[in-house]
């Protein structure tokens, strides 16, 4: 049964303003994901099925002409087309998160280093099969040793001139490739790694990898490790990458920025080698803000949720006496401090309202008077408004506070 599409979803002034240049793009992916079964949300799934779900949301995402057609215009550069897939991963977070995410590393990370690190005929090779769904793929610049540190990354790449191919090794521990999205599942991988030649580091390069067959079979040499649960995001599968001399073509190096001729030459654009590795970095800057544009999606319905819960509820109750006298002062409790934690700027925080909508009495001691006394401290500008309620319900003192 196909779920109906939010009634909410329209083309006001206000949601136009509100959802910017690509405000009917991201109406059109709203509506296509809000009407598909596979987005009705899930919590009785176990981790495999979990990410067995993600992966068909996955499927069914980009399966979409809307990003299809995204795709093509990465691998085209179109006008326009980094604006657009960060309104796309914005939209794909609001609906689930980890598909968000999953399409992030195989689509704008994967095949954001093959667009901007690699040559037109890498482009060619990689980014069409991976539009049509032959394949997935990974992004494994993150070391055990060295985080995201990738000057100093360990795994190497050395050129074997009678082969005409690289080696790919893992030389130890640390240079284990960790956090990998998709290493579970994914076909390739964009391997960050230093090229060395007749001895020598040329530096921080990126180099296509085999990893699974089409059967989902590891190749030789290669070994990932599952990382299991990833809080908030059971259906992303993160895992370790590690490399046993996985040989591969000398065509697998992205060499937009630095190649490597069949006789060993290497040559670059740039021949200095810190702006060589500036400039890589530099390439990849559009795919490094989609987690910006992630947060700011997933935000959104966690930010209505609070709003409406914030606007009827009460946070907390103390354990006052109901048949205490409201003049001798209010004991919130110690529960209270655990209460106070935000408020938007401009905003006062004091007890405004006491029993009878008196404010509470200043100099009895207790926590009254320790609120007061923090209302005129500096840091108090980040605290919420606090009114205060009594005799209500129950009789017993009851602490709103407002946003």
């Amino acid at each position: 049964m196909e779920r109906q599409q939010h009634p909410g979803l329209g083309d006001s002034p206000l949601h136009r303003y509100l959802d910017g240049e690509f405000w009917r793009l991201k109406n059109e992916l709203r509506g296509l994901l809000g009407s598909c079964p596979l987005f009705q949300p899930r919590y009785d799934l176990s981790l495999d099925e979990m990410r067995a779900l993600t992966v068909q949301r996955v499927k069914f995402t980009m399966g979409l002409p809307l990003l299809k057609q995204a795709i093509q215009e990465q691998a085209e550069k179109t006008r326009n087309f980094v604006s657009r897939s960060l309104a796309i991963g914005e939209v794909l977070s609001t609906a689930d998160m980890a598909t968000a995410v999953k399409c992030g590393i195989i689509y704008w990370l994967f095949g954001g280093a093959v667009r901007n690190l690699g040559s037109p005929r890498h482009v060619t090779k990689w980014l069409q099969p991976l539009q049509e769904q032959k394949y997935t793929g990974m992004f494994a610049m993150t070391e055990r040793g060295h985080g995201s540190n990738v000057r100093r990354i360990q795994t190497e790449a050395t050129f074997d001139l009678s082969a005409q191919e690289f080696v790919i090794h893992t030389p130890c521990e640390d240079a284990m490739k960790m956090y990998i999205g998709n290493a579970m599942h994914g076909n390739y991988a964009a391997v960050f790694a230093q090229l060395i030649v007749d001895g020598r580091s040329q530096g921080p390069h990126c180099f296509i990898v085999p990893v699974r067959d089409e059967s989902g079979n590891l190749y030789p040499g290669v070994t990932a490790i599952d990382m299991m649960y990833k809080e908030g995001l059971h259906g992303v599968d993160n895992g370790i990458l590690i490399f046993d001399k996985v040989r591969i073509p000398r065509d697998n190096l992205l060499d937009k920025f630095g190649s490597l001729a069949p006789g060993g030459q290497y040559y670059s654009p740039i021949e200095d080698k810190s702006a060589r590795f500036n400039a890589i970095l530099a390439a990849l800057t559009p795919s490094r803000l989609a987690v910006t544009f992630q947060a700011m999606g997933a935000m959104k319905p966690e930010t209505v949720w609070t709003q409406g819960r914030g606007g009827s509820q009460d946070y907390c109750t103390s354990n006052a006496d109901p048949s205490a006298d409201a003049s001798s002062g209010h004991d919130l409790g110690p529960d209270f401090c655990q209460q106070i934690c935000w408020r938007p700027p401009g905003r006062g925080y004091l007890p405004r309202e006491g029993a009878g909508g008196q404010p509470p009495t200043a100099g009895t001691g207790g926590w009254a008077e320790g609120l007061q006394h923090l209302g005129e401290h500096p840091l108090s500008a980040g605290l919420p408004r606090v009114h205060w309620r009594h005799g209500l319900h129950d009789g017993k003192s009851n602490l709103r506070l407002k946003m």
